[in-house]
This record gives C-alpha cells, sequence and structure tokens, in this order.
C-alpha cells in the first residue's frame, strides 16, 4: 500500500486510505469513511470520503446533513458542493433543470456552468458543439478542443478522416476502418457480404463473421458460410439444431428445423400466435389475457 518510499523498508506516502505509522509501513484508516488519517495517527482522521466531514476531535467521520450534498462545512450543516448534477440553492441540494448540464451554476438551477461532452456553456445555455468536435469552448469548427471520432486535427481544425473511416494521423490516411471495411491504399474498402471484420476483399479474408453466416477455417483462413437456415441469426454445425436464434421477427421450430415468421404484432416470439409475442411490434402494446 507504499505510493512512495524513503528506502527498501520505509514508506513516505501510503494509498488513500492508509497512513505511515511508527515502524515505516502503512496502516489502513480504522475511522469508517476516511480517505486520509494523519501520519502515526490511523485512528484519526483528516480527510473523509464525500457526503462526509470530519469530527471536532477528528474521531469520526459524519455525514452532511443536506442530502446529495458531497462537500459540508465542519458542522456538517452548510452545503458548499452538490453532488452530480445536483447545485447548490439556499443551502439545498437542487437538481440541475438546464439540459444537457453536467454541473449547474450555484444558486441558479436553471444556468449550466459545464455541459456534457459535446456541448458548450454560452450565457448559461449548453449549445451543441460543431459536428466534427467531441468537446468544444464555442461555437464552429475552430472552436474544438478535441475531435470527434472520424476526424483528426489539420491546421488546427478538425478535418474528416474520410468515408468509413474510424481513426486517421491525417485526413488522407486512414489507420483503423469501421468494422465492414478494411485498409487498401490508406482508405477504407468494404469486406465481402459474409464478413463483419476482415483484412481483403475476398470471402477468404474474414476475421470475423456478419449474422446469418457460420465460421468455417481453410488453413490458416478465415471464411463465412451461410448458414443453412433461411432467416438464421447464430448458426451452428449441429445437424440436430443448426440454428441457435434467428432473426427479428422470426422464432425457431425445432420440428421442422427452420425460422418462421412471427405474429405481424409481435417484434420477437416464441410461435406464430398472438400470445406468444416477447416483444411487441412498434405501434402495438402489450394486452394482458
Amino acid at each position: 500500500h507504499c505510493l512512495e518510499c524513503k528506502d527498501s523498508n520505509t514508506c513516505a506516502k501510503c494509498e488513500t486510505g492508509y497512513t505511515v505509522v511508527a515502524n515505516g509501513q502503512c496502516s489502513s484508516a480504522t475511522v469508517d469513511h476516511c480517505i486520509e488519517p494523519p501520519p502515526l495517527h490511523p485512528e484519526q482522521c483528516n480527510t473523509c470520503e464525500d457526503g462526509f466531514y470530519v469530527s471536532e476531535n477528528k474521531d469520526k467521520c459524519i455525514k452532511c446533513t443536506v442530502e446529495n450534498c458531497i462537500k459540508c462545512s465542519n458542522d456538517g450543516k452548510t452545503c458548499n458542493e452538490c453532488d452530480g448534477k445536483f447545485t447548490v440553492v439556499d443551502n439545498t441540494c437542487q437538481l440541475c433543470k438546464a439540459e444537457n448540464c453536467k454541473k449547474c451554476i450555484p444558486e441558479d438551477q436553471n444556468s449550466c456552468g459545464e455541459c456534457e461532452d459535446g456541448y458548450t456553456s454560452i450565457n448559461g445555455v449548453c449549445n451543441k458543439c460543431h459536428e466534427s468536435c467531441s468537446t468544444c469552448d464555442g461555437y464552429g469548427p475552430s472552436s474544438c478542443k478535441e475531435c470527434a471520432e472520424n476526424y483528426t486535427r489539420e491546421n488546427g481544425l478538425c478535418v474528416s478522416c474520410g468515408r468509413n473511416c474510424k481513426a486517421c494521423a491525417k485526413s488522407t490516411k486512414c489507420e483503423e476502418c469501421e468494422d465492414g471495411f478494411f485498409k487498401e491504399n490508406a482508405r477504407c474498402s468494404k469486406c465481402h457480404e459474409s464478413c463483419a471484420t476482415c483484412h481483403g476483399l475476398n470471402s477468404g479474408d474474414c476475421d470475423t463473421c456478419n449474422d446469418g453466416f457460420l465460421e468455417k477455417k481453410d488453413g490458416d483462413n478465415t471464411y463465412c458460410e451461410k448458414c443453412s437456415v433461411d432467416n438464421c441469426k447464430v448458426c451452428s454445425t449441429d445437424d440436430q439444431r443448426p440454428c441457435l436464434e434467428c432473426k427479428e421477427g422470426y422464432y425457431y421450430d425445432q420440428v421442422f428445423n427452420k425460422c418462421d415468421q412471427c405474429h405481424i404484432t409481435c417484434l420477437t416470439c416464441t410461435g406464430p400466435y398472438t400470445y406468444e409475442c416477447l416483444e411487441c411490434s412498434p405501434g402495438y402494446y402489450p394486452q394482458q389475457f
């Protein structure tokens, strides 16, 4: 539990919740909810976990009296900082009402001081960043602090990596393609229809298979063979049960070893009738019989 040593037998700094005692070792705090006991005194506490304060004798961590408060005064009655999406209003923690806000301005639950990623606070309102930014400090493409996925920074701007590219160092050179595509001459080309991921154009270049295909090996190569059962999502080599899971909207008929269509009202089902729905199709709702 030692973070920094004085020598091979003596610790200078311990992990959170531990303190150095007389023999130079780390001893855990004996006070519940304590994260920083004083040196040589694990039975006392200097700093408590969020939501607690140190008692006058430093022998206890006492819960703040204000609900959802994480930083409070030494008597626990005054809240200085609230948890998560709450903000201090008249010494209570009120839920922040500003949309897309991570933390509201103190004493104003309608104005945002820190927005969620992808948004920036302007006059207390969270505005969406430009599509090229994952975080930003204003409007437009020049305000990006960090680039969004599929973008890279060039000349102070976040520019697109190109179609079907997930990550790049330069806009003209893709380093990682989206699933279903592979790198070819610094660009992304589409895999064979049987491949979910691949390293080449052909059916023998699959790394993983798409739904409805079964992985097979041919030497070092992986290829994907179409399921013997139509509308099968996950198939197997077992002749007794060639399909393990049907596509959405179908159920497995164990008698005829095939995927049959659910009733029109069912999104997923165990059989062809309305009472065999597991989930309803859009526009329908469950009805109790």
